[in-house]
C-alpha cells in the first residue's frame, strides 16, 4: 500500500524574510508545495521557486478564504498541510507529521498549536491558539470568511490535537507595522461584521483589530457587547476578555479590567491566561501580595489548565511575574529564583535572562554568581564567563528579608551540619514565603553559615550532642512567627508547593499539617513516600521528642483537641539518595545514636527505628533480629506495628526463607486485615519466584481489588501494587498472553509514567511483536515518560534489546543540563553509536565478504573491543 501524499497549501505576498525559514521547515515532509502569490514584489515567487514549489498568480479580491480555496484546488495530495508564509514548524516536529497521515476515515484532520509571537521579538510574551492545519483534501472541506478564514464546522469534531508546534512571526510589531497589516484587517473586519452584523465572531475581529489600531474607545465598547453574550466556550472568548481588560487598562480603568479578567475566567475556566492577567492588573494596582497569590495559582494550576491566549502564564512567564513582585516586596533571592526556574523553562525569554543577572547583582559576588549560573544549570560556563567578565570582584551582596506583614507569618527552622550546598540549591526558593530564617548549625566546617547569612537567615551555633530534638527545638525557641516550617537542609520545594504552603498559613484552620514527603533513593529508584508533620502554629506545648528519628509531640492547650490535617503539598527529601557522598556516614551515626538510647531503655518505637537503618544498609540479619523483639514488645494499636510485621517479612524475603515470610505475611494478614493488604504483592512475589503460577494470580486479582489508603503506615503502597501489576504482566507472558501484559503495563505507565520496571517489560514484549519503528510510534502515543532517569533505564533497555538507534532517540530527550552532570549519559551514547557501526559492519561484510578494506575496518573494530570490554562491562 503507497504512502499518503501530502501537500503543503500557501498563500504568499512579500514573504522573502520568512519563507525560506518557512518552506526549510516542511521541505522533508511533504510530497509538493503549493503557493499562491497575491502580488508580491520583492523576491517572494523567486525563492518559492527555488524550493521546487508550484507558484499560481493569483489577484487579491480581499478575501482570505477565496485564496485559500484557490491553492486548495491545485493540491494532488491526499492530506493537505496549511501554513502561512510567516510560518515556521517546530523541528521536533518534523520526524512525526507522517506518522499522522496512516489513519482510519473516523479521523479527518488535526489540529496544531500555533503559537504566535508579539511583540518585539520572539523571545517575549506569545499567544497559542489550535487551528485544523493537516486535513483530508476532500472538496466538502473549503474555506469561509474574508478575513479570520474557517474551514466547516463539521470538520473540527473529527480532529484531535497534536502536540506538533507551528510557530507563527507575523504579529511581531515589526512585521505588523512594515506591512500594515491593521488597517489592511480592519476594512476587512468592517466589510464582514456589516454583512453579518449579528455574528459574535465578526464582532468580535473588528474589536481585536481596533484594540491593535489604538482605537480603545471603540474597541471596549464592541467587546464588552461580546463578553456580555458568550458562553465562555468559544474559541476566541479567552481573547475577547484579554483584549476588553486591556482596553480598560489603557484607558486607566483598573477595576473594570480586574473585574472583565475575572469575569472571563469564571466563564472560560480552560485558559489559564485570563487568571494570570488577573495578577499583571494587581500588579499595575500596587496589590504586589495579592498579585503573588494569583502567579502562585498560575503554577499550581499549570498541570490541569492550558495558556492559550499567553503563552506561558502557567510556567514562564507566572515566574517571571513573580520574580518583579518579589523585587517589589524584597525579596532578592526569591526574585532570582523565580527568574532562573523562568529562564530554564524557556531560554529565548529575554527578561527571564536579563532579571537573573539583575537580581544576582544586588545578593552576590562574582564567585558566588559563577556558582548559580553554571552549578545550577541556569548556562553554559563560557556565557557565564562572558556575562560576568565586568563584574567588581569585591561585589558583596547579602539578603535582607522584608517581612510581608508586621507580625512574621511563616518562620523557617533548620538544623544544618555542613549543608552549604544544600542550602545554595533550596534556600533560595524558600525565601518566596518565609518571614524569617532560623538556623541552628550544629558544628559545620563548610561554609555553611556564611551561606545561611547570605539568605537572611539568623544562624544560632550549638555544640552538638547526638540529639535532633534539642536542635531542633532550639529553632523553635528562637522562631517569632505565627506559623513554623520545620525541614531538613536537604529538603527541596517547588515554588508551586512554596505558593500552597502560604495559602495554608493564611487561611487554614487545623493546628499542623501533614505534607507527602517523596524520598529520593538516587539512580532509577523510584521515590518512597511519606507522610510528615512539617507545617505547625507556633505553640510552646508542640515540641520535639527523640534524639534520633525526632518525633513532633503536639500537646493539646486545655480542653481542645489537636487538629492535624492532611495537605496536597509534596516536598523533595534528597537525604537517603545513595548517590550522594555521606549516606553510609549518615546510617553508621544514626545506628550508634539510636544503640546508645536503647541501652539506656528506650521504648519499642527506637527498636524498629534502629531496624529500619539496617535495612537500608542490607543488614537484614541483624534487623531481623530488632524487629523479631519488637514485635513482641509493642502493641499491635501502635501505628507502626503493620510495618513491623511487613519489614519482618521482607527480611526473611530478602534471606530467601520464603516459607518464613509467607507464614509471617499469612499471620499478619489474620491478625491485621486490611492494614496489611499491600503484603500480597510480596506474597505474589514468592509465589512467582517458586513458579506457583496459578496462585500467584489468585493473590494479584485480590491485591487489586484492596483500595489503595487501605495501608495505614506503608510508604510505598502505590509503589508495590504498581510492581504487581508488573509481576501479573510477567505471568501473562509466561501464558502467551501478551496481549494483556501490553494491558496491565500500559495500566502503570499511564497512572505513573516514571515506573521503569512496566517501561522495561513493555519493551520486550514490543521486541517480540514489533519493528522497533513501531515501538517508537507505540511509546510516542501511549508512553510519556518525563524523568531523566527513567529515561535513562529505557534507553539502556533497548541497547540490550539490539535497538542502538531508538536509544539515541530517548536520550536525547533528556535535559542537557541535567545529562551533562551524568556521565551515565555519555557511556550510553558511546555504547549505542559503537553497536551501530557494529552493525553496519557487519551488514557490509556480508554483503562484500572478499572486501579487504572491510575486513581490516573488522579487525580494528575486534581489537578495539578487547581492549575496552571490561570497560563496556562497567559503564552502564
Amino acid at each position: 500500500m503507497s504512502s499518503p501524499r501530502l501537500s503543503l497549501c500557501m498563500i504568499v505576498k512579500n514573504e522573502e524574510e520568512f519563507l525560506p525559514r518557512c518552506l526549510a521547515s516542511v521541505a522533508e515532509i511533504v510530497d509538493e508545495m503549493i503557493i499562491v502569490d497575491t502580488g508580491s514584489t520583492d523576491r517572494t515567487k523567486e525563492i518559492a521557486s527555488s524550493f521546487g514549489a508550484k507558484v499560481f498568480d493569483y489577484e487579491w479580491q480581499g478575501d482570505f478564504a477565496a485564496a485559500r480555496n484557490f491553492s486548495l484546488s491545485k493540491a494532488t495530495g491526499d492530506w493537505i498541510l496549511i501554513m502561512d508564509g510567516d510560518d515556521e514548524l517546530a523541528p521536533e516536529a518534523k520526524g512525526k507529521i507522517r506518522d499522522l497521515l496512516h489513519v482510519g476515515q473516523e479521523i479527518q484532520g488535526y489540529r496544531m498549536p500555533v503559537i504566535s509571537f508579539l511583540g518585539e521579538s520572539p523571545g517575549g510574551p506569545c499567544s497559542t491558539v489550535h487551528h485544523v492545519r493537516i486535513f483530508r483534501n476532500l472538496p466538502k472541506y473549503r474555506y469561509t470568511g474574508a478575513l479570520h478564514e474557517q474551514l466547516p464546522m463539521e470538520i473540527y469534531a473529527r480532529c484531535p490535537e497534536t502536540p506538533y508546534k507551528i510557530y507563527h512571526y507575523g504579529y511581531l510589531s515589526r512585521i505588523v507595522e512594515k506591512k500594515d497589516k491593521t488597517n489592511r484587517n480592519l476594512v476587512l473586519a468592517e466589510q464582514e461584521l456589516a454583512a453579518e452584523p449579528q455574528s459574535l465572531f465578526k464582532q468580535y475581529n473588528l474589536g481585536a483589530e481596533l484594540v491593535r489600531a489604538g482605537n480603545f474607545t471603540r474597541g471596549a465598547k464592541l467587546l464588552k457587547a461580546v463578553t456580555d453574550e458568550v458562553t465562555g466556550w468559544e474559541a476566541y472568548a479567552p481573547s475577547a476578555f484579554q483584549k476588553l481588560a486591556l482596553c480598560y487598562v489603557e484607558q486607566k480603568k483598573l477595576n473594570a479590567a480586574l473585574s472583565t479578567a475575572k469575569r472571563g475566567w469564571q466563564k472560560c475556566p480552560w485558559d489559564l491566561s485570563l487568571l494570570y492577567l488577573q495578577g499583571v492588573i494587581l500588579m499595575a494596582k500596587g496589590k504586589t501580595l495579592a498579585a503573588v497569590k494569583i502567579f502562585e495559582e498560575c503554577l499550581a494550576l499549570n498541570d490541569r489548565v492550558r495558556s492559550i491566549v499567553y503563552q506561558g502564564a502557567g510556567d514562564s512567564l507566572a515566574l517571571g511575574s513573580l520574580s518583579s513582585a518579589f523585587v517589589q516586596l524584597g525579596r532578592p533571592w526569591a526574585a532570582f529564583e523565580c527568574a532562573a526556574e523562568a529562564y530554564r523553562i524557556n531560554s529565548n525569554y529575554s527578561f527571564a535572562l536579563q532579571a537573573v543577572i539583575a537580581y544576582l547583582w544586588q545578593v552576590a559576588d562574582r564567585n558566588e554568581a559563577r556558582y548559580y549560573l553554571t552549578e545550577r544549570r541556569i548556562m553554559p560556563e563560557h556565557i557565564a564567563d562572558r556575562l560576568l567578565a565586568s563584574w567588581p570582584d569585591n561585589q558583596v551582596g547579602k539578603n535582607i528579608i522584608v517581612p510581608f506583614s508586621k507580625k512574621p507569618l511563616i518562620s523557617l527552622c533548620l538544623i544544618t551540619k555542613n549543608e552549604a550546598d544544600n542550602l545554595r540549591n533550596h534556600l533560595g526558593r524558600l525565601t518566596a514565603i518565609a518571614d524569617e530564617i532560623i538556623v541552628v548549625d550544629t558544628g559545620s566546617t563548610d561554609d555553611t553559615v556564611r551561606v545561611a547569612e547570605k539568605f537572611g537567615a539568623t544562624v544560632t551555633t550549638m555544640t552538638w550532642n547526638d540529639n535532633f530534638s534539642l536542635a531542633r527545638n532550639k529553632a523553635l525557641s528562637l522562631a517569632r512567627g505565627k506559623w513554623i516550617l520545620s525541614i531538613d537542609a536537604d529538603i527541596d520545594i517547588s515554588l508551586s508547593d512554596c505558593g500552597k504552603i502560604r495559602r495554608i498559613a493564611e487561611t487554614g484552620k487545623a493546628d499542623a499539617y501533614r505534607f507527602t514527603v517523596l524520598n529520593h533513593l538516587g539512580g532509577n529508584a523510584p521515590a518512597m513516600r511519606d507522610k510528615k508533620i512539617l507545617l505547625f502554629r507556633n505553640r510552646k506545648n508542640f515540641k520535639y521528642t527523640g534524639a534520633v528519628y525526632e518525633q513532633l509531640l503536639l500537646k493539646k492547650n486545655g480542653k481542645k483537641p489537636v487538629r492535624v490535617e492532611d495537605s496536597d503539598v509534596q516536598v523533595h527529601h534528597h537525604g537517603f539518595n545513595r548517590d550522594l557522598a555521606g549516606f553510609q556516614a549518615k546510617r553508621e551515626r544514626n545506628i550508634k545514636i539510636l544503640q546508645k538510647e536503647i541501652n539506656k531503655g528506650a521504648g519499642p518505637y527506637l527498636a524498629y527505628c534502629l531496624a529500619s537503618e539496617y535495612m537500608q544498609t542490607n543488614r537484614y540479619r541483624e534487623a531481623l533480629a530488632e524487629l523479631t523483639k519488637t514485635e513482641k514488645l509493642c502493641s499491635t494499636k501502635e501505628p507502626y506495628y503493620p510495618d513491623i510485621i511487613r519489614k519482618i517479612a521482607l527480611c526473611l524475603f530478602k534471606l530467601k526463607d520464603y516459607s518464613g515470610a509467607k507464614r509471617v505475611i499469612k499471620a499478619g494478614l489474620k491478625k491485621l486485615g486490611s492494614a496489611l493488604q499491600d503484603q500480597y504483592s510480596l506474597l505474589s512475589s514468592i509465589y512467582l519466584i517458586q513458579k506457583q503460577y496459578n496462585k500467584a494470580e489468585k493473590i494479584l486479582q485480590k491485591l487489586f481489588q484492596t483500595p489503595s489508603n487501605a495501608a495505614t503506615f506503608n510508604y510505598a503502597w502505590e509503589l508495590n501494587r504498581e510492581q504487581s501489576y508488573v509481576d501479573l504482566a510477567q505471568l501473562y507472558l509466561e501464558k502467551d498472553k501478551w496481549a494483556e501484559a501490553i494491558v496491565l503495563c500500559l495500566q502503570v505507565l499511564y497512572r505513573t509514567p516514571d515506573f521503569v520496571p512496566a517501561a522495561n517489560l513493555l519493551s520486550k514484549i514490543l521486541k517480540q511483536r514489533s519493528r522497533p519503528k513501531n515501538v517508537e510510534i507505540f511509546l510516542e502515543r501511549y508512553f510519556n515518560l518525563k524523568s531523566n532517569e527513567g529515561l535513562v533505564s529505557l534507553a539502556a533497555q533497548f541497547i540490550a534489546l539490539g535497538w542502538p538507534g531508538l536509544s539515541l532517540k530517548l536520550l536525547n530527550r533528556i535535559d542537557p543540563a541535567w545529562a551533562d552532570r551524568e556521565p551515565t549519559v555519555l557511556k550510553l551514547k558511546l555504547k549505542a553509536y559503537t553497536s551501530m557501526l557494529k552493525n553496519v559492519l557487519t551488514r557490509a561484510r556480508e554483503s562484500y565478504p572478499g572486501d579487504q578494506n572491510l575486513r581490516r575496518a573488522w579487525s580494528m573494530w575486534e581489537r578495539w573491543q578487547k581492549t575496552n570490554t571490561e570497560w563496556f562491562n562497567n559503564s552502564v
